[in-house]
């Protein structure tokens, strides 16, 4: 995924990643120790890449996804 996001093509590794935590969150005994590392990674995408059209969803759904672990993280 780190190398996905670092090229041309991050819009990929923005699904990858996403589909990863996604699945992860399934899981019943998931902890946010599990996805923690791949949101940040997520995070690090450059704001205009995101802001794209085709790439808005997915925005959404990091944002989403930021937003819940961090406050499970923050309840610890």
């Amino acid at each position: 995924v780190k190398f996905y996001l670092l090229s041309q093509a991050c819009e990929e590794g923005l699904a990858i990643g996403l589909q990863f935590v996604k699945d992860k969150i399934k899981v019943p005994d998931w902890s946010t120790d599990d996805v923690f590392p791949m949101l940040q990674l997520l995070g690090c995408i450059k704001t205009e890449k995101l802001q794209h059209a085709k790439s808005s969803v997915s925005m959404y759904e990091l944002l989403a996804l930021s937003a819940y672990v961090g406050a499970l993280i923050a309840i610890k």
